[in-house]
């Protein structure tokens, strides 16, 4: 793994912190100044706070029988 991509994934697994407020002023300014400078974990935040959006409007409603599998599946085969 190269340097750039070690350092996209330590701010990767920071993200949902992020969006909940949760990390120090600096933290939080040093992964926004990443966001900002790296198109790629710029998608990544803009995906996650859109999932995290759909999640909230989905409430408590049952998934229909086989979505879960149907999920992993589409999830699975586009992962590579």
């Amino acid at each position: 793994m190269s340097d750039s991509t070690s350092h996209c994934r330590a701010y990767f697994e920071r993200l949902s912190e992020f969006l909940d407020g949760e990390l120090d002023q600096m933290t939080a300014e040093d992964l926004e100044k990443h966001m900002n400078d790296c198109p790629e974990c710029r998608v990544c935040l803009e995906t996650f706070r859109q999932s995290v959006d759909v999640y909230k409007c989905v409430g408590d409603e049952p998934l229909p029988d086989g979505f879960v599998d149907a999920l992993k599946d589409f999830i699975r085969s586009n992962s590579d």
